[in-house]
Formats: C-alpha cells, sequence, structure tokens
C-alpha cells in the first residue's frame, strides 16, 4: 500500500513540475479563454420578435404521446413542444393554431434587442457539453423582418437544447456561457 501511495505522490509531483516547467502553458491558457469569449455572426437581422411561451410541466409530456392522435390540436401540441415542428423556415402552419394549443403570445420590446443579439450571436468555445434529458420546448421566439418570418428559436430552458432555424450563422455553441439563464430572464423580466 505504501509503495502504491509513494507511486502516485511521484506522478502527481511530475505532472506538476511539468504543468510549472512550461510558461507556455500559461500562456495558451489566457490565449485559450480569450477565444472562448469570441463572437462572430449574430443570427437574425430582425425588427421584431413574437414570443410565444406555454406553462407546461415535464411530467405531463407523456400526455401528450398519448393525446396526439385523439385530435388534430393534440397532435399540434405533441409535435410543437416535443417534436421538430416546425423543420424550416417556411413551416409556419402550427402559427395559425398556436393558441389553441395553449401558448400565449407577446411581443418583445425593441429596447431588449441589444441584449438578445449578445445571446444570439455565434460563439467560438473549445468546451462544449450537453444535458441528457429530452427537451420540452415551452419557449419559441419569432424573428421577423419587415413582417416576414426569418427566424425561428425553440428554447428548452431546463435541459438547455434548442431548435434554431432561418439563420446561416453557426448556431452549435448556443447557450455557452450562462446564456440560458441570461436570455430566461430578458424573456421573463
Amino acid at each position: 500500500m505504501k509503495i502504491f501511495i509513494l507511486i502516485i505522490s511521484y506522478i502527481a509531483t511530475i505532472c506538476c513540475k511539468s504543468e510549472i516547467k512550461n510558461p507556455n502553458n500559461i500562456k495558451e491558457n489566457i490565449v485559450q479563454k480569450n477565444k472562448e469569449t469570441e463572437k462572430g455572426n449574430i443570427f437574425f437581422d430582425y425588427d421584431e420578435i413574437d414570443f410565444y411561451n406555454i406553462n407546461f410541466e415535464e411530467g405531463r409530456a407523456i400526455e401528450l404521446i398519448e393525446n396526439k392522435e385523439k385530435s388534430n390540436i393534440g397532435k399540434l401540441k405533441y409535435e410543437i413542444i416535443l417534436g421538430e415542428t416546425p423543420e424550416n423556415i417556411k413551416d409556419t402552419a402550427f402559427l395559425k393554431h398556436i393558441k389553441e394549443v395553449g401558448f400565449i403570445h407577446t411581443k418583445i420590446e425593441t429596447d431588449k434587442f441589444k441584449s438578445i443579439n449578445k445571446i444570439f450571436i455565434e460563439k467560438y468555445i473549445s468546451d462544449d457539453y450537453a444535458f441528457a434529458c429530452a427537451p420540452v420546448y415551452r419557449d419559441i421566439l419569432i424573428f421577423k423582418k419587415k413582417g416576414e418570418i426569418i427566424g425561428i428559436a425553440k428554447i428548452c430552458f431546463s435541459c438547455q437544447q434548442n431548435i434554431i432555424i432561418g439563420t446561416k450563422a453557426n448556431t452549435i455553441n448556443f447557450g455557452h456561457n450562462g446564456d440560458y439563464g441570461k436570455l430566461r430572464r430578458i424573456l421573463y423580466h
């Protein structure tokens, strides 16, 4: 047992010393931290945002699955909250019945656009993470330019997952750096 502890201590000492001996490591870490905060293109050029949200508990997801074949509204509710609807930017038929499904509509005030742009922007980061849960999309943002829909973002705040369509920007790192929390505060305060 003593030999095992000595070996582990020796390995830890070597690792620590190599870290200290390499001053470039410190420089690389600083460069990497700066790289993580670099930003690219904003996702959408818009002049209006419609916000739809629904009060729906995750535990009721089974209910959506069971009811999806019982009515057109049941099917639509399932497709919006748990599914991939809309699949593309032209797939906007769901909006005609979104209030029947139970979503509430509000307009986002223009004074919040600058803060939203800081979230809906390309990010370059090194570490990626994902939650292992099924998303429940209770929040939908519809981005418009001159009355025309140019982008849609479905957000699951609890799983920190999204579906974003209508942009040519790279959306893969959306939500990093606490952006889900920031967006939630913007939308609900």
